[in-house]
Formats: structure tokens, C-alpha cells, sequence
């Protein structure tokens, strides 16, 4: 997942994953601020593959400023992207993989998560935050689907 902005594409070229498998993958960015946008990348991979089995959540980025400088308006765009994008495509698709009784997802978060880094306070707190989610998350989909 990529951060606001970008339209939803998808390739299959490429990718992750062993030579030879013929698994099919996709990289796809999307925009995670509308959850439009990831309904139509669940739609257009089940199109295509007929299911997601593995979501990888990454979006992110940060800006490097002391806090108590930080503008209102900086702080709630980076948790908007980090945190609350990874919480709409884990409710997207998440909701997919109940449906199947299988899935995975993989929130991808950072050192940040877990000690303060100088002047990004607003990524360690979404990146932070991301952390718990997943372990919430995890909690709660137990024998459904894993996180």
C-alpha cells in the first residue's frame, strides 16, 4: 500500500516470492486515505486471482521536526496515512479473508514502534499505535485469520 494520493494499479510482474512457483503476486499501491480505493483493489485481485490469501500493509512516512514545532495539520496527516490507512485495509480485506477462513496480514511498522526516535515523534506514535492495533487485531481474529 502506498500513502494519499496514489490511485490503486496492480502489477504481476515481477514481485516476491521463489522463481518457479508459479504463484501469482501482485505489488499494487493504492491510496489508503478512501476505502473506495481499497474496495476496488480487493475487487480488482479477487478479478484477477479470485482471492487475497496475504495483505502486506505498508504505507508510511514521517517528517523530521522538533515536536513542539510539529503543525496540528502534519501530525494528523501522518497519522492518517500510518495508522488509520493501515486500519481501513486490514477492515477491507480483513473482512475478505473472515469470509474465506483463511488470510494473513502483515502490518509492517518500525523501531519506532517500540522506542522514541529524534523528531519524528508523530511517526513512533502511529507507527506505535500500528503495533497495538495488530495485536488487537490478532486477538480478536483468532482461528479465522491471522495478523
Amino acid at each position: 500500500m502506498s500513502s494519499l494520493g496514489t490511485p490503486c494499479r496492480t502489477s504481476t510482474r515481477g514481485g516476491i516470492g521463489r522463481r518457479g512457483t508459479g504463484t501469482p503476486i501482485a505489488r499494487p499501491t493504492c491510496d489508503v486515505s478512501d476505502s473506495a480505493n481499497l474496495e476496488n483493489l480487493l475487487h480488482v485481485a479477487r478479478a484477477e486471482f479470485g482471492s487475497v490469501e496475504i495483505l502486506v500493509n505498508s504505507a508510511g512516512w514521517t517528517k523530521r521536526q522538533p515536536t513542539l514545532e510539529f503543525a496540528e495539520s502534519d501530525w494528523n496527516a501522518i497519522l492518517e496515512t500510518n495508522l488509520t490507512g493501515t486500519m481501513r485495509a486490514c477492515r477491507v480485506f480483513g473482512r475478505h479473508m473472515l469470509e474465506r477462513r483463511y488470510g494473513r496480514i502483515i502490518n509492517i511498522g518500525s523501531l519506532g514502534s517500540f522506542v522514541g526516535l529524534y523528531e519524528v515523534a508523530a511517526y513512533c506514535a502511529s507507527k506505535g499505535a500500528v503495533a497495538t492495533l495488530t495485536r488487537a487485531l490478532a486477538s480478536s481474529g483468532r482461528n479465522r485469520a491471522y495478523v
